[in-house]
């Protein structure tokens, strides 16, 4: 069951009103399983969002895939060619793992980047809300470049170089 709740938020430094979203997930598959072959292959092959958890049940890594058990079987293996992410080389750390199972996958897209913001898991690196604050100053960073190249072309202009 997806649970959506529109809640109203004002914008600290600009005083500006912006809804925000207040996402439910849907339960989890039971229990964190043991991180290994075994529990994997009795992983069901459908679409969902999964957590692992590394020693002492600290949430290391979340993702998604149109088919959970292949995707945690790459973690497992570190099959790097396969994996979208380096997960590979901290494969030593997962310890156990879990999941929820959905229809769709928007839904997987939303479920998870909806959990890597409020959880903050310590090796996702993408789908953070901070992304879009940084490629804000980049754009940023890159029109101030152009402005003042324009401005040294126009003050250039009539000068033999």
């Amino acid at each position: 069951m997806t649970n959506f709740n529109i809640t109203d938020l004002t914008h600290k430094k600009y005083g500006q009103n912006h809804g925000s979203i207040e996402i439910t997930l849907p339960p989890f598959s039971g229990n964190p399983l043991p991180f290994n072959e075994k529990e994997i292959m009795d992983t069901p092959e459908v679409k969902g969002v999964y957590f692992i958890y590394g020693e002492d049940g600290d949430l290391l890594y979340i993702g998604m895939s149109a088919n959970i058990r292949n995707r945690l079987l790459q973690h497992f293996r570190g099959n790097h060619s396969a994996t979208r992410s380096n997960t590979g080389e901290y494969k030593h750390l997962f310890k156990s793992f879990n999941y929820i199972t959905v229809c769709t996958m928007i839904e997987c897209d939303i479920y998870e980047t909806y959990a890597i913001n409020k959880l903050k898991p310590k090796l996702n690196m993408k789908k953070t809300w901070t992304y879009t604050s940084e490629r804000r100053k980049i754009e940023d960073q890159k029109k101030d470049e152009m402005y003042w190249e324009n401005r040294y072309k126009e003050a250039m202009k009539g000068f033999a170089i």
